[in-house]
């Protein structure tokens, strides 16, 4: 979602149970009573919530952020509140049923500097691990000191409180022309950040998946086109996750004339961010040439052991 300036939020009297498909892979539970604690309701990234469909919709209340910041990320909830996040690094918890607000906190200067791009502060949808009462989601500030630092946060769901932060960058990183746009995903005391370019594809960036621990620590990462540039992973929903705990992404296009390096892919990783499988479509090539990516889209992973893959083209 993207609204001007002063972002307003209209929450509908019902949740939306989109069911993609006939079944879905057993998944690590989800809370009950109408909580949305991830993108697209859970990690295979379908929609599924499993309740009751509905005909109609109508608003139930609205609350506007003022000129706090453009919301890009899903709202989240959870524990009967609404939690906001914008690209002016403010974070509001608001209660599900009245829209009134329960907290906010300000999580520091969104940074200029950038090399191109249209996002900056929090624009990645955030994930909520429901057994610890947090969520993690990264930032973009501006470090003491100045410059350009993408900060993961643990915040108390209690108070709006930071219980820890670090910095989710590390060695050969480039904060200028990197952006994290796509949703974290939460697994098993794992929590996965992707990164991908700017618009205007500038620099020689790359796609990433950084894995951290439930402490902040990173634990690994991967990094597409190694021996090229771009390839960036995207997508809103950023990455899927299995009941295995494997992590499969989309990668954009590259910078790589004919060569492969991973662009244009749906990459299988393991719990630490590993390479363990990858695929790309016969026609990738022609996919780069024309900025036709399949990385506009996560995988959404389906029953039987099967994925879904689409992109700009609309094949899947």
């Amino acid at each position: 979602m993207a609204f001007p300036r002063g972002a307003t939020l209209v929450v509908a009297s019902c949740l939306l149970a989109l069911s993609l498909v006939a079944g879905r892979p057993p998944l690590a539970a989800q809370a009950a009573g109408g909580a949305w604690t991830t993108f697209m309701f859970d990690n295979a990234r379908d929609g599924n919530s499993g309740g009751p469909g509905f005909t109609t919709a109508s608003p139930t209340w609205t609350s506007s952020t003022g000129t706090l910041g453009q919301i890009k990320a899903q709202p989240l909830v959870f524990g009967g509140a609404v939690y906001v996040v914008t690209q002016n690094n403010w974070v509001y918890a608001l209660n599900q049923s009245s829209g009134q607000l329960i907290w906010s906190q300000n999580l520091g200067i969104p940074p200029t500097g950038y090399t191109c791009g249209n996002i900056n502060g929090i624009t990645g949808t955030p994930v909520i691990d429901t057994a610890n009462n947090v969520m993690y989601l990264v930032a973009a500030i501006t470090p003491a000191g100045g410059g350009i630092s993408n900060t993961i946060f643990k915040i108390n769901l209690g108070n709006g409180g930071i219980a820890a932060s670090a910095s989710a960058q590390f060695p050969g990183f480039d904060p200028r022309i990197e952006g994290q746009r796509g949703a974290l995903a939460l697994n098993n005391g794992r929590i996965y950040v992707p990164y991908g370019g700017r618009i205007g594809d500038c620099g020689s960036y790359h796609g990433y998946i950084v894995a951290f621990d439930t402490n902040l620590n990173q634990l690994g990462r991967f990094t597409s086109t190694p021996s090229c540039s771009a390839g960036g992973i995207w997508a809103p929903g950023g990455e899927s996750v299995d009941s295995a705990g494997n992590v499969y992404a989309a990668t954009g296009n590259g910078f790589c004339g004919a060569t492969y390096d991973l662009q244009e892919s749906v990459v299988k990783l393991n719990a630490s961010a590993g390479l363990l499988n990858n695929w790309a479509p016969s026609d990738w090539q022609a996919l780069d040439n024309c900025d036709v990516d399949i990385g506009s889209i996560a995988p959404t992973l389906l029953s039987g052991g099967l994925l879904f893959q689409s992109g700009k083209n609309g094949n899947g």
